[in-house]
């Protein structure tokens, strides 16, 4: 006897009018895989954030998937609209344990991440920039990113996206961290530094004590 799988997706079609451009929601339900697709797509941006649910468990995680060639601070405007779709199909975020950002470089002005790591790694006694090492910080490299993440609040506007809709952001997790002088003159800095990892956010509702990991 043979057996198909038939794949059913579910796809929802949004025209979001914003003060600069039209926006394109687009929403892709893939049952077979517990995952939801959410993507706006404008001028030279198309930001998409994956739903996957963990089994049949309430709780999910999203990934960003995003291609977007606007400065930060142009990108709010798609994020934020993002997120309040994310929220009504969600019952508020209820069950949302992470999300996963992936890289920091992503190319041209999308750098922005990895130049304010740089920066702000620049500043710490931690950091020996002639050999590009870490120093006097037992807890290792990934530990330190973290904390150089966080304090400094590399990713300002993406946590404020969230904190307007009562959610914190705290990276949680980093991997792969990437030290290299090919940011030296997008930083103005010499030396070798960190310039990009791949980033885990934990996200906790604003009333609830965040535990550190």
């Amino acid at each position: 006897m043979k057996i198909i799988w038939m794949s059913i997706t579910l796809i929802l079609w949004v025209q979001i009018v914003s003060a600069e451009n039209t926006i394109n929601l687009k929403k892709i339900e893939k049952p077979e895989f517990h995952e939801t697709i959410y993507s706006l797509t404008g001028d030279l941006c198309n930001i998409e954030w994956n739903l996957k649910r963990f089994g049949e468990s309430p709780g999910f995680g999203i990934s960003d998937r995003s291609e977007c060639m606007l400065p930060i601070d142009k990108q709010v405007i798609y994020q934020n609209q993002l997120l309040k779709k994310i929220i009504e199909d969600t019952n508020n975020l209820q069950g949302m344990r992470n999300l996963f950002w992936g890289r920091l470089q992503r190319g041209n002005l999308n750098d922005e991440y990895a130049v304010r790591l740089s920066r702000a790694v620049a500043k710490s006694k931690h950091w020996n920039s002639s050999k590009g090492i870490l120093v006097k910080y037992p807890q290792g490299i990934n530990r330190f990113i973290i904390e150089i993440l966080n304090q400094d609040k590399i990713f300002s506007e993406l946590i404020d996206v969230f904190s307007r809709v009562g959610f914190e952001l705290m990276v949680n997790d980093v991997e792969k961290v990437l030290v290299s002088d090919n940011l030296s003159q997008k930083t103005g800095v010499k030396g070798k530094f960190p310039v990009d990892c791949m980033v885990t956010f934990g996200v906790f509702p604003k009333n609830k004590p965040i535990v550190q990991q």
